[in-house]
């Protein structure tokens, strides 16, 4: 048998970490009688790294189909949360833009909800804690491509 590479045991970690946080997100989001998961993942996209943010670049960060972000982006802007305007700059883009009330959102029942999810970095320092912001933020950034 043959020794697991050097990315194994890193990305099984990766992996469940993955995990538990998707299901105390859900959790929250559901315990908040807020949108979908889709929906607080699409805000939290939205809000934290996503530069000039167009259906498209959300279609491809979340993993959907066109249609499926356009549903999405409709419920969101029927709750509120974010808004919808052609790009100035290319008229065949839409942007998406969260609102205040979005931002209200998820500051108070997501952000909240994952309150307690601090005692899982509570092992890293300040030091560790921001090189680890850096690399998952150009991890999520490749989604993009």
């Amino acid at each position: 048998m043959s020794e697991p590479g050097p990315l194994d045991p890193g990305a099984n970690v990766v992996a469940a970490l993955a995990l538990v946080l998707a299901d105390r997100t859900a959790d929250a989001v559901v315990a908040a009688g807020g949108q979908a998961e889709s929906g607080a993942a699409a805000l939290s996209a939205l809000l934290h790294f996503l530069d000039r943010p167009t259906i498209e670049l959300l279609r491809q960060v979340l993993g959907l189909t066109h249609s499926g972000a356009v549903r999405l982006v409709d419920r969101l802007v029927a709750a509120g949360l974010v808004t919808r305007e052609v790009d100035p700059t290319d008229r065949r883009r839409v942007l998406v833009r969260p609102t205040a009330k979005g931002r209200e959102a998820w500051d108070k029942h997501i952000f909240e909800g994952m309150e307690r999810d601090r005692q899982l970095l509570a092992a890293l320092n300040y030091d560790e804690l921001v090189q680890l912001n850096g690399l998952l933020r150009k991890v999520v950034r490749s989604l993009e491509s």
